[in-house]
């Protein structure tokens, strides 16, 4: 969370996602666009974002929201036979 410009204004909750080069691009954007309700175009643009970048942190509103989203993730990637993950964090 430290570097510069990856925590969005006024963050407080959500999900951190890493890029993983081993998932594919149309697993993560089928496991996003479930877990978080977002349209296919949403999240395809959400994963690109994550592969550009790295990583993107996704606001929530709540740490319980996010851990719910982030178990949504890891549980619809893990369906598909594929270890992509991602973490619940709070910034204080």
């Amino acid at each position: 969370l430290e570097r510069e410009g990856y925590v969005p204004t006024g963050f407080q909750h959500g999900i951190e996602v890493l890029n993983d080069n081993t998932t594919p691009m149309e697993v993560v954007v089928t496991a996003l666009s479930q877990a978080l309700s977002l349209s296919y175009t949403a999240a395809t643009r959400v994963m690109l974002e994550i592969h550009d970048k790295g990583g993107k942190l996704i606001p929530t509103s709540s740490r319980a929201e996010a851990e719910q989203a982030a178990e949504r993730i890891v549980s619809a990637a893990r369906l598909r036979g594929h270890t992509f993950g991602c973490r619940a964090v709070s910034v204080e």
